[in-house]
């Protein structure tokens, strides 16, 4: 049983003392242990695929924030830019009028 997986199988043991009890007893331990040691790489199996999920999200939402910010510094420099062109338009048909008219 124990070769096939069913680490909660137990063998009996008798009210004697002998060799085969003792080897009974060192088998159900040997189960127990394996039985735990089994709960203990899968729940430490499912923790490495929680923190790798969460590893994945927060990655997500890094490469979200790097875009945003790329697109807000952009959309920033564009304004920026056509803010001046449109003061320099302002100007040279302040100064030049009929020049600003032809361009």
């Amino acid at each position: 049983m124990l070769q096939q997986g069913k680490y909660s199988a137990k063998l009996f043991l008798e009210e004697s003392e002998d060799e085969l009890d003792n080897f009974t007893e060192e088998l159900n331990d040997l189960a127990k242990k394996m039985k735990d040691q089994v709960n203990t790489l899968q729940r430490l199996a499912d923790e490495k695929s929680e923190f790798a999920q969460q590893a994945h999200i927060a990655a997500t939402m890094e490469e979200r924030q790097r875009l945003a910010r790329d697109l807000h510094d952009a959309v920033s420099q564009q304004l920026f830019a056509l803010t001046m062109m449109s003061q320099a338009t302002v100007k040279l048909i302040d100064q030049k009028p009929d020049h600003a008219k032809n361009k």
